[in-house]
């Protein structure tokens, strides 16, 4: 992992003009306030730099009080100092850049403490980004900020696969409609120089082939509607063909993703790349590819028809362009700088409108409604002033390019006009003219549009590639094994940790034989939930092994392994459906019998026949019309109904009342028998006829042993049971 750049010439030389010493690591940094920026962090014998351009935006000198530490956040990181109690952010960054600060901290604890510094590279193996230096996008070799045309368009061009014939009907009509446009002008010279303006002595046509010319002219205007009718009917075919392909492609993509690849992301993000960049890439595709292909056409033939007309004229018409394009190249690094942070600010927006009516009871609870709406009006303005921004300066661009190129057609006004009366050009001609100019002027009004529409294309296109890029991170093996799943389960020197360099699990051994029930306890964040995780192959092991029935649960197809495991989560996930839906959504072909029996076996059925259309009543959004009694319920019958050999109960009734729990823990005991069990529980209570209780702490495996044996070792499980009892007392006394 590289921790030591080249520092950009306008940082290294605000670096040199205020300390000359060995440099002992420099890292990009990408956020300077709220803003997005690209900076760099450099580390020296005297202390912290965080450079912006030529400018030293922070200087912090060593101090042997010094404490370093990476403080995670929502989407973004930062580095912050401690000095007692007092504690200051040094600098902040995007959480992809924060495995190099995590690996950077014992140089910085070193230094400050006037010791050598340990080496500044760290040799883990990375995948980095030539360009930019930032790491890809994981398990790709995407980078986000860095545009790959070529790959984003090849992954483009894969995406219209079945598609590429009717595609093309846009293109074809857009050509035949462009060779009508240069047609006409022809017809219509003959038209007034033969029959309206007679020049040289020619003598006035008939009225018949006048009328044969005004048909001829209506029937290729006829044609050219027809054609458009048919490209728009083709052209939404073809859209919507395109649009839900490639929607059901990201999700199916998504959906083969691990879960910690999918968590890296927010709900919001990943809704926003099917939502919203699926339709920016089918309209680009569909409505503005055709257009600018045939209008590249038409400049080029209308260069040379205006040139074979009138080279004069041609060069006066041609003449504002250069200056147009000159103002392009300046301006375009703004189009992108603006697309992006408008892109950003919205994403913000999105983000907090949509916490804020999922937490909306949280909101009232604490009656933070005020500050809630003042919340939402600082997005939203904000969002609203980057969209004002961004739309001045495309705008502004957009009217100063017409602006230069109309100065052509004042032009071909002024002199066309000056030559017709002056008998050097007749009315045929300069009406041909004009009108060919007007073909090749029209692809340079459209152009000026052109380059926010590319931008916000590419950006979609580079977003949506990063997904499609992605491997996954747990992948079957070639030749999975489908051993007899009976519920034996071994943990061999287990190591895990969402980050590398952190670990939360460290070398567990744990065996667990069929049918026995396990009860896990330990502190919050001990590793409790990783542990299942494992098990349940969300995750696999950095170090040491997981087996289920002797056979690694890497050589396992992940499909076959959680077939045969149930879970019981504390916080019930139900959809969008009815209960019957619910219930039978491990099991989708079971019988009616079934479900009635698996809801029975939970205590379910006698609520569910008491709602308004028993298993047919619609539970609603994530389940709220039911009560958490009922939920847990709903969630157990749907465990039954799977009929797993092996069950985890991840804290399945902490967050309900004592007399809930207690009509639900007689569920659970159904549920229970004969399965291998992994119960997590907050409340040790429900634990004490468990086989055996393992006491997790720090990652290790400290204690295991019944209930009673647990108790009367005294050790760190007695402490927690007695600290349950002291609140529970406690808690009876203050009723009586």
């Amino acid at each position: 992992m590289k921790l030591c750049y080249e520092l950009p010439e306008r940082e290294a030389s605000a670096l040199a003009a205020c300390d000359a010493t060995s440099l002992y690591a420099c890292i990009p940094y990408d956020i300077e306030g709220e803003e997005y920026a690209i900076g760099y962090f450099a580390v020296t014998a005297l202390g912290l730099y965080r450079l912006l351009g030529d400018k030293v935006v922070l200087f912090l000198p060593f101090d042997g009080k010094m404490h370093f530490e990476v403080e995670e956040r929502r989407g973004v990181s930062a580095l912050m100092v401690k000095v007692g109690k007092a504690e200051r952010e040094v600098c902040r960054f995007t959480s992809r850049i924060a495995p190099r600060f995590y690996a950077l901290l014992p140089t910085l604890e070193a230094l400050s403490l006037g010791k050598h510094a340990p080496s500044e590279e760290n040799h883990d193996p990375e995948i980095v980004c030539p360009k930019c230096g930032r790491p890809y996008v994981p398990h790709t070799e995407s980078c986000r900020f860095c545009s790959q045309s070529k790959k984003n368009y090849r992954a483009l061009f894969e995406a219209t696969k079945g598609l590429r014939l009717i595609l093309c009907f846009p293109l074809i009509v857009a050509l035949v409609s462009l060779a009508i446009r240069f047609i006409v002008p022809m017809i219509q010279k003959t038209a007034i120089n033969n029959y309206l303006y007679p020049t040289g002595g020619t003598e006035r046509g008939t009225v018949e082939k006048f009328l044969v010319i005004i048909m001829a002219l209506i029937s290729l205007d006829l044609l050219n509607r027809i054609l458009h009718v048919l490209q728009s009917r083709l052209a939404g075919i073809a859209g919507n063909r395109f649009d839900i392909r490639l929607r059901r492609v990201l999700f199916e993509k998504i959906e083969s993703l691990s879960l910690a690849s999918v968590q890296r992301r927010s709900v919001p993000y990943l809704a926003e790349r099917i939502n919203s960049d699926v339709p920016i890439i089918r309209d680009f595709l569909i409505n503005r590819v055709p257009m600018v292909f045939s209008q590249i056409i038409g400049l080029v033939v209308g260069t040379i028809l205006i040139f074979s007309v009138s080279p004069t004229l041609s060069i006066m018409v041609i003449a504002p362009i250069p200056i147009a394009v000159v103002l392009f190249a300046i301006t375009r690094s703004g189009y992108v700088w603006h697309n992006q942070k408008s892109r950003s600010e919205n994403v913000r927006y999105f983000r907090y409108l949509q916490d804020s009516l999922m937490g909306e009871r949280t909101i009232k609870g604490y009656g933070r409604e005020d500050a809630a709406v003042k919340s939402y009006r600082y997005y939203v303005t904000r969002a609203r002033d980057v969209e004002i921004e961004s739309l001045r300066h495309s705008m502004t661009y957009s009217w100063l390019s017409l602006q230069i190129i109309e100065l052509g057609q004042y032009l071909l006004l002024f002199f066309g006009n000056l030559w017709l009366f002056g008998g050097a050009m007749d009315a045929g001609t300069i009406n041909q003219f004009t009108s060919y100019t007007g073909i090749f002027y029209e692809p340079l009004r459209q152009f000026t549009t052109l380059p926010s529409e590319i931008t916000a294309f590419v950006n979609a296109l580079g977003q949506v590639k990063e997904i499609l890029d992605e491997e996954p991170e747990i992948r079957d093996a070639e030749k999975p094994e489908y051993p007899e799943i009976r519920g034996h389960i071994k943990l061999k020197n287990a190591v895990f940790g969402y980050n590398a360099y952190a670990p939360i699990l460290r070398g567990v051994n744990l065996e667990i034989q069929p049918g026995e029930m396990i009860g896990i306890v330990g502190h919050s964040g001990c590793g409790k939930t990783t542990l299942v995780n494992l098990i349940m192959r969300l995750y696999d092991v950095g170090r040491g092994k997981i087996e289920v029935d002797g056979v690694d649960v890497r050589h396992l197809s992940q499909q076959y392994l959680r077939s045969h495991i149930g879970i019981v989560p504390q916080e019930v996930q139900l959809f969008d459906g009815t209960v019957l839906e619910n219930i039978r959504y491990a099991k989708p072909d079971a019988t009616m019998e079934e479900v009635i029996a698996a809801a029975r076996a939970a205590g379910a059925h006698d609520f569910i026949v008491s709602l308004p259309e028993g298993y047919n009543t619609r539970v609603g959004d994530r389940g709220l019309s039911l009560s958490g009694g009922e939920r847990q319920r709903v969630a157990i019958a749907r465990a039954l109904i799977h009929d797993p050999r092996i069950l985890i109960l991840d804290e399945a009734t902490a967050a309900l009342d004592t007399e809930t729990e207690k009509q639900i823990q007689s569920a659970l005991d159904n549920l229970t028998e004969g399965r291998t069990t992994i119960a997590i529980a907050h409340r040790l209570s429900t634990l004490r006829n468990a086989n055996r209780i393992i006491v997790i702490d720090h990652g290790k495996v400290i204690e295991q042993g019944t209930h009673h044996e647990l108790i009367e070792k005294k050790g760190r499980y007695y402490k927690l049971v007695m600290a349950q009892t002291s609140l529970a007392i406690a808690g009876v006394n203050e009723e009586v």
